[in-house]
């Protein structure tokens, strides 16, 4: 599965075309919910900042209550990142 969004962001992460964008953005929050599924904090913190970098924010309360962020929840590093977005 994460090589399946690694894959729409490398084929389409550059395009402007909306239902494209929106692709990406999805495929980024999808590989964010399964490097948190993994315990990989890096890589869920590197996935949400990517799918920010492209004027997509990822919904603060969908983040604070989406269990797939369980497993890494309690990480300083992801507490820092949510509080940083406005997450407590």
């Amino acid at each position: 599965a994460i090589a399946a969004c690694d894959e729409v962001v490398r084929r389409f992460g550059e395009s402007e075309v909306p239902a494209l964008m929106e692709m990406v953005a999805i495929a980024l929050y999808r590989l964010a919910c399964l490097h948190g599924l993994g315990g990989d904090v890096d890589g869920a913190i590197a996935a949400l900042d990517a799918r920010k970098a492209r004027g997509v924010p990822p919904s603060r309360s969908q983040i604070a209550k989406d269990r797939n962020f369980d497993r890494i929840r309690d990480d300083p590093k992801f507490r820092a990142w949510l509080a940083a977005q406005g997450v407590d």
